[in-house]
């Protein structure tokens, strides 16, 4: 499974649409074997959605997220 996490320096982001960064991991059978993070600074919403998508994320953690990405997920 792949689960993104949202962050804001240290800590998980209290949005999603507003988030610098993101940690990825890769879990298999409970226990994480991966992880790495991403920029997102630059991304629109639309554009963070899309590359969700494209690296296959299953779960996403995080404070807040907009009503047309909630929906959108």
């Amino acid at each position: 499974m792949k689960v993104a996490i949202p962050m804001f320096k240290d800590r998980i982001s209290p949005l999603f649409s507003t988030a610098p960064e993101a940690l990825l991991v890769q879990t298999e059978g409970g226990r994480v074997c991966g992880s790495w993070k991403i920029n997102l600074a630059r991304l629109s919403p639309t554009e963070r959605r899309v590359k969700f998508l494209g690296l296959g994320i299953e779960a996403l953690f995080c404070g807040g997220i907009d009503e047309a990405t909630r929906r959108w997920f």
